[in-house]
């Protein structure tokens, strides 16, 4: 978290695929298989579908 706070590490390049609530559980299996360069997922609320 500090690496993100000071700008070395920018959010961008660590999360990579956003979530809709609705989606999340059926999409779980890209980031656990590690497919389409997932890295880290977020959930993101207003979201309305997909990866």
């Amino acid at each position: 978290m500090d690496h993100v706070e000071s700008g070395r590490v920018k959010r961008d390049d660590i999360i990579t695929h956003h979530l809709s609530p609705r989606k999340c559980f059926e999409d779980y299996e890209v980031f656990d298989k590690k497919q389409d360069g997932c890295v880290k997922v977020v959930v993101v609320p207003w979201k309305a579908s997909g990866i």
